[in-house]
């Protein structure tokens, strides 16, 4: 992929930003390492409850975080 000389310096901060948003989650997200288990081993950690609520927060801070990519992606907020 290839950045148009005239792209905006801003503009590739943001991409910056957004990229190690991204990386950050992928290291240590609980909910992205959960989806990529298999369902037995998913079943091993939270069939009886007790780690529900670290995967729960997990995915509030996931969703939080996405959205925060999505906005500095639109440029609509710094």
């Amino acid at each position: 992929m290839q950045v148009e000389a005239s792209a905006k310096p801003e503009r590739l901060e943001d991409l910056g930003r957004v990229r190690e948003k991204l990386e950050k989650l992928f290291e240590q997200s609980e909910a992205l390492q959960a989806g990529r288990m298999h369902d037995e081993r998913f079943m091993e950690i939270y069939e009886k409850g007790d780690n529900l609520e670290d995967l729960y927060m997990s995915l509030k801070y996931l969703h939080y975080e996405l959205f925060d990519c999505l906005v500095i992606a639109r440029g609509t907020i710094d």
